[in-house]
């Protein structure tokens, strides 16, 4: 930002977020008025977890609730900001993303939405609850509380500069034109991972197809061809619905965007608390040597195998928890489910659903498969993850300069509104 800007801004009044924006509540509902699909009369609500790169996430892992227990108040309007308040993890309380167009849905109690008034740009507002500015308040205020809550008062305490809407415009016009410069950077960045990705793809498809330890046999003889279900003990999912549950206990609900190529993601969770006596709990519970699928939204078929647990682990509905009845097969079968050319090709074929698709249990288990015996195995997954630590090593020094890009954000963040001026 200019200099002429943060001088300017430095000479600005500082108000809190009440006097500009008024906060409205999240929806609450009775577990017999809550979808995991889409019906008549249902509004899709979201959670904590839809906000991730200060965007709001609107195609997938949502509940869907009874209209009547949703006021037109907390209908979503543009420009509006939802901010996380509660949840099982406290690296997503506090983040927010902001509603850019029209949409017809609304958010849940682990939720609030900041609706800015007449005289703040709404662009200004969601770029401050970006800012180190705000994270700094945010950060003292969850000292000697629970940090996985912000309470009303709060959000409405929070101090930020206002100067006049000439000048917030300058301010919005000049970030977004930097941004835009490093969003350019951070996009080419990602096509870089895309195509390491392609080629860890034909690492795995090689792999899978009985070449990469041998010769060009695309089945060496002793292979043994078959469907899925015929070598699973177990093919199921989660609870229909344990957001009543969330944001207490110390076990791990594991949604749809913990589900990740190869392996699971565990950076941002949500912790629940479900009732000993819930049938679920038994059903979806996870172990060492699982193989988890998403069959719902639009990650559906991403696939992985869980090697390690950070703490008990539950799956939700739409997430498929498939248990081989030899564990050493799990990871051979990882690589097939992540192969372009089989598991993945077999997913994007069986997919069904306008919009929103899906995988059933029965494609799951009618998955064609082909296993080598097991010192083959041992030798293709050895050499897979010879040539993939080559592709890690890229692949860290990108992530490496994501980080990077992220921090000038907040650098830029950080001057445009004058950090040291603001205080909790």
């Amino acid at each position: 930002m200019s200099a002429v800007l943060a001088e300017e801004l430095g000479r600005v009044p500082i108000v809190t977020l009440s006097e500009v924006a008024d906060l409205v509540r999240g929806v609450s509902y009775p577990k017999t008025d809550v979808r995991e699909e889409p019906a008549p009369d249902f509004v899709p609500v979201l959670r904590a977890t839809n906000i991730q790169d200060a965007r709001l996430i609107l195609d997938s892992d949502m509940v869907f609730v009874a209209e009547r227990n949703v006021s037109p108040e907390q209908l979503l309007r543009p420009g509006d900001i939802v901010v996380a308040t509660s949840s099982g993890s406290k690296h997503l309380v506090g983040k927010s993303g902001q509603l850019h167009a029209t949409w017809h849905g609304s958010f849940g109690a682990f939720c609030a939405a900041v609706r800015p008034r007449p005289g703040i740009h709404p662009r200004y507002l969601a770029l401050f609850l970006q800012a180190p500015a705000y994270w700094h308040q945010i950060s003292k205020k969850a000292l000697g509380v629970n940090i996985n809550n912000l309470r009303r008062g709060d959000l409405e305490s929070l101090e930020l500069p206002l100067p006049p809407p000439s000048i917030q415009e300058r301010i919005v016009a000049e970030l977004e034109k930097q941004f835009s410069r490093l969003d350019k950077a951070v996009g080419n960045l990602k096509r870089v991972k895309d195509r390491l990705d392609g080629y860890k793809g034909s690492i795995i498809s090689e792999a899978v197809g009985g070449r990469a330890t041998a010769d060009d046999r695309v089945v060496p003889k002793g292979w043994r061809q078959g469907l899925l279900g015929d070598v699973v003990a177990k093919i199921t999912s989660g609870s229909r619905d344990w957001s009543p549950y969330y944001g207490r206990g110390a076990a791990i609900f594991l949604l749809a965007q913990n589900v990740r190529s190869m392996a699971p993601d565990f950076s941002v969770v949500q912790h629940v608390d479900p009732p000993e006596a819930d049938p679920a709990r038994a059903r979806s519970r996870v172990q060492r040597g699982d193989l988890l699928v998403t069959i719902v939204g639009a990650n559906t078929g991403q696939a992985c195998m869980v090697q390690e647990l950070p703490g008990e682990s539950f799956v939700c509905q739409s997430v498929a928890l498939i248990r081989p009845m030899i564990a050493a097969n799990a990871a051979y079968l990882n690589l097939w489910f992540n192969s372009p050319d089989h598991g993945r090709r077999y997913f994007d074929r069986c997919m069904y659903g306008q919009g929103r698709p899906h995988l059933g249990f029965d494609q799951l288990a009618a998955m064609p498969i082909t296993i080598p015996p097991p010192y083959e195995q041992v030798r293709i997954i050895a050499e897979v993850d010879r040539r993939l630590s080559i592709v890690r090593e890229v692949d860290v020094e990108v992530d490496t300069n994501l980080r990077r890009a992220q921090g000038l954000r907040q650098a830029v963040l950080a001057r445009a509104f004058n950090e040291g001026s603001v205080h909790a």
